[in-house]
């Protein structure tokens, strides 16, 4: 419990603070694709629905990754502390450190992009 910045390093806390203008990336999501944003969180879309466009406003130098949510947990332990940043090294030790993902659903409902 309590804000994920109190559990970051700070190393980690310079890379997830911007130091200068956020560049937002947009990512087209579809049903059992994830997001990775670093090693620090997954959004996730699920259900049987049409493709969903998410814009993340995270500091630039925190990495993010398209990937299969069958494949995201294998991927994450493969490459956080390296390609997936934060947390970083020893990768897969420190996101134990950090603590497990919290899981949040958030239902969204809407005519597209005439109304949401």
């Amino acid at each position: 419990p309590g804000c994920l910045t109190e559990r970051l390093t700070p190393e980690e806390l310079k890379i997830v603070v911007p130091k200068k203008r956020v560049e937002p990336v947009t990512f087209r999501i579809q049903a059992g694709k994830c997001a990775l944003v670093g090693g620090l969180a997954r959004v996730e879309l699920i259900g049987d629905c049409k493709p969903f466009l998410f814009t993340f406003f995270v500091a630039n130098e925190i990495k993010l990754h398209l990937t299969s949510s069958l494949k995201a947990d294998d991927f994450i332990s493969s490459h956080v502390g390296k390609l997936l940043t934060p947390p970083l090294e020893p990768g897969q030790a420190r996101l134990e450190e950090i603590g497990e993902f919290e899981y949040h659903e958030i239902e969204v409902q809407g005519e597209g992009w005439k109304q949401a």
